[in-house]
């Protein structure tokens, strides 16, 4: 997404403004954004900018049977908060957030930034995790509930800078994968530095401390 400069708003400093009046929200093109606690990210230099713009149609969570128990969407009717707010409410809340499954977001998100490196952020794999993930963000409010993932999808080889000692991995030459292997060589250089260095002891930190008879 590209930004208009209007010289009415330059007084203004360190906020982004977006338009109210379109068919589909400016934060909901970038990223699926909803206000919520979203970050966004500038950048100034054309170098840094890409000219694939995608803005997928997000998802139509209302297709979803919601899940009460798992689902915390109740408590944000605009009504909820006129009604008597007791413990019994606190209890359902409570247990709504409880019970949601968020640790699925974690695996999902995972395999999509495996497959990222592996095969490219727009391919076929990276898209399915993406999807699954975006789902995942907003089960909480949609009652959405965990998917069984298709198997086809799942990482078989992990790059090396997620650490997945125990699985196939192989040396990623993408940018975190550089990223990755220049802070290894400097996580060495700085050991290796510090096992051989000559250490030298401030004599005013130094105390000499004898057994009396």
């Amino acid at each position: 997404m590209r930004n208009r400069i209007y010289p009415q708003f330059e007084y203004l400093t360190n906020v982004i403004i977006f338009p109210q009046k379109t068919e589909r929200s400016v934060p909901d093109q970038i990223g699926g954004g909803d206000l919520d606690g979203d970050r966004f990210t500038i950048f100034w230099d054309d170098e840094l900018l890409t000219s694939d713009m995608q803005s997928p149609i997000p998802e139509k969570y209302g297709q979803y049977t919601e899940d009460k128990d798992t689902s915390i969407s109740p408590f944000l009717e605009p009504d909820y908060e006129d009604k008597e707010f007791n413990q019994q409410h606190q209890e359902e809340m409570i247990d709504a957030f409880v019970k949601y499954p968020n640790h699925i977001l974690g695996i999902y998100s995972n395999n999509r930034k495996a497959w990222a490196d592996y095969k490219g952020v727009g391919s076929e794999e990276a898209l399915y995790w993406g999807r699954l993930s975006a789902k995942a963000v907003d089960g909480a409010k949609t009652g959405w509930k965990e998917e069984k993932w298709d198997a086809n999808y799942k990482v078989k080889h992990w790059p090396n800078f997620m650490n997945r000692a125990s699985q196939i991995s192989y040396k990623s030459n993408k940018i975190l994968g550089k990223l990755y292997d220049l802070y290894e060589e400097m996580e060495k250089s700085v050991k290796g530095n510090w096992l051989t260095e000559t250490k030298h002891v401030d004599p005013d930190l130094s105390l000499n401390l004898t057994e009396e008879d």
